[in-house]
């Protein structure tokens, strides 16, 4: 009986959002996630064993996730041209043609984050001899002379120093590469081990974008305060301006005139979500003026004019 109400519920609150359908999400971000690159890393003997790449793409994703930022998962070679930021962890196979992607993507405008363990080998896992990462030296601005493995227990500070969304000490674990600049801005440090001082992220201006290297696998402040700096500086579009609650999410559909906001929360606890929305809740009809109350394991589905 419980099950049925569910159902009955639900397909009540469906008859209410007729206006949703045909309606879309823009995103303006995209995580590459190459499945070539995955099994190429997992094929390499070296620099440890469990290198994580999939828990390192999903840090950097829950960064974004926590704004409500819509991102496109694609694979390496597709089409850049319609994303303001292009998320690249952990590139250690590059594929004919996505060196070249990605610095037109750049030129053109875009911002480029990627990390190390990135440009090592060619689509036969043979090493680049120009140096790493590879053919994306020039377009990062940095060379990698060699990494540091940690053991789990280890971590390595990590000083901001120029980008004005970094601030206080981060950490860093599991790989650390030692990087140089070369015509970038060095926009984070070192602060221990045999390469204290040494760059620990840079950022390469590239034609009109962008492109910043991220030396080591970072603490969670580090991806949250970078992400945010990046989402304020590229004016990329939040559902409601600010972070959300921990488990909460927030997705927007557009038919070009009305905004349809959904919100859910997946925890016990009745959230908060603070904002400044003005808009009208499709399934009760109620005025939201600011923030947002999400009951337990709750949704709202809100239309706002654009």
């Amino acid at each position: 009986l419980l099950a049925y109400r569910e159902v009955a519920e639900l397909g009540a609150a469906m008859e209410k959002l007729d206006d949703v359908v045909g309606t879309n999400n823009v995103p303006e971000v995209a995580i590459i996630y190459d499945y070539q690159n995955r099994w190429a890393l997992e094929d390499a003997l070296g620099p440890r064993r469990d290198k994580g790449y999939f828990e390192t793409v999903t840090e950097h994703h829950r960064a974004l996730w926590q704004w409500g930022v819509t991102c496109d998962v694609i694979d390496s070679p597709a089409d850049l041209s319609k994303y303001k930021l292009v998320i690249a962890p952990m590139l250690y196979m590059l594929r004919p043609g996505v060196a070249e992607n990605l610095e037109k993507f750049v030129a053109g405008g875009g911002t480029l984050v990627t990390t190390y363990m990135t440009g090592y080998v060619n689509e036969t896992d043979l090493c680049f001899r120009t140096g790493f990462p590879g053919p994306l030296r020039k377009l990062c601005g940095v060379w990698a002379e060699e990494i540091d493995p940690l053991y789990e227990d280890e971590s390595v500070p990590i000083a901001a120093e120029s980008l004005s969304g970094l601030s206080g000490e981060y950490r860093a674990k599991d790989l650390c590469e030692v990087i140089h600049a070369e015509g970038s801005e060095v926009i984070a440090r070192y602060a221990g081990e045999y390469y204290k001082g040494a760059p620990a992220a840079t950022r390469n201006r590239f034609g009109k974008g962008s492109a910043c290297y991220i030396a080591a696998r970072m603490d969670r402040r580090f991806q949250d305060d970078l992400y945010a700096h990046l989402i304020r500086e590229l004016k990329i579009k939040t559902p409601l301006g600010t972070r959300l609650p921990q488990g909460c999410t927030a997705a927007v559909r557009t038919n070009g005139r009305e905004e349809f906001l959904f919100l859910m929360n997946f925890t016990r606890d009745k959230q908060l979500v603070p904002s400044n929305v003005t808009a009208t809740d499709m399934l009760n009809g109620e005025r939201v003026n600011g923030s947002v109350e999400l009951p337990s394991y709750g949704s709202r589905v809100l239309r706002r004019d654009v």
